[in-house]
């Protein structure tokens, strides 16, 4: 299998499949999430999706959780007035730190200390494409065979953020080939 990674080519895009015939077999153009769910084929890390509103529902359970134990925390007035809308915003920074690393534990900072207590509070949050990523990568260090020859990168490698990099980085471990 060919890919051709852009992190913009999640989604509806122009061309569809690399080439200018018809179609293509075992060619494809994907972004973060259609190479995350590529990956989670191949080495057998498939499960049911779960909506990212229902991620979001998740979330805002775990904050009123969070809260009941600890009033005081900074997003407090913000999960009053709009629980939704704060359980969003707070589920993304929650997935950026993921992606940069944070295992969910407490750092030693007011903000992500209270994201680690949300996180800790409740029921387990479904996983985002951040864990997924995270999961792939980890399945990755072992330099399993995966049915992929080559990556092209739409963008140049060098500004490509951390967490896609390491993938990429991780797949060229494997033997897979990035064109850049």
């Amino acid at each position: 299998m060919k890919l051709i990674f852009g992190m913009a080519c999640d989604g509806p895009f122009y061309p569809d499949f690399p080439g200018t015939g018809e179609g293509v077999v075992d060619e494809a153009v994907v972004g973060p999430s259609g190479l995350v769910g590529t990956l989670e084929i191949q080495l057998g890390l498939t499960a049911p999706r779960i909506a990212e509103a229902a991620r979001v529902a998740c979330y805002a359970a775990k904050m009123r959780a969070a809260l009941e134990a600890r009033p005081d925390l900074f997003f407090a007035r913000s999960a009053r007035l709009d629980p939704w809308a704060a359980a969003d915003a707070l589920l993304g920074w929650r997935d950026d730190l993921v992606a940069a690393g944070w295992t969910g534990g407490a750092v030693g900072s007011d903000r992500p200390d209270a994201l680690a207590l949300v996180e800790a509070t409740g029921a387990r949050l479904p996983p985002g494409l951040a864990d997924r990523a995270l999961e792939v990568c980890g399945a990755l260090a072992d330099r399993p065979s995966i049915a992929i020859e080559s990556v092209r990168l739409v963008e140049p490698r060098a500004p490509i953020e951390p967490r896609w990099a390491g993938l990429v980085d991780a797949l060229e471990g494997c033997g897979v080939r990035i064109l850049e």
